[in-house]
């Protein structure tokens, strides 16, 4: 579904703000507007992002039966081996 919203350029927003502080130079009010123009393009980057990020992954590969670990040890080891062992730090 394609969005047709028209939108309000993000440094004529940033112009509008009515927010000042006293006794602000000119320059820090540029500097201030020029910094909220660019926080408003990364959020409304963030929030076209959004659905996307939301959308469910495809269903992913099946998990190898061996860890392919013969390069650490020289030997291949299987997940269902590997979660029978004694575990090596005692808890008690």
């Amino acid at each position: 579904m394609a969005d047709n919203t028209i939108l309000i350029p993000a440094a004529e927003l940033a112009a509008k703000n009515k927010a000042h502080f006293p006794n602000e130079s000119p320059e820090y009010r540029q500097a201030r507007n020029a910094l909220l123009a660019e926080e408003i393009e990364l959020r409304r980057a963030t929030s076209s992002a959004s659905p996307h990020s939301a959308a469910p992954f495809p269903p992913a590969a099946e998990s190898p039966k061996t860890i392919p670990s013969e390069v650490m040890t020289g030997r291949s080891a299987s997940l269902s081996s590997s979660a029978t062992r004694t575990p090596s730090l005692s808890t008690a």
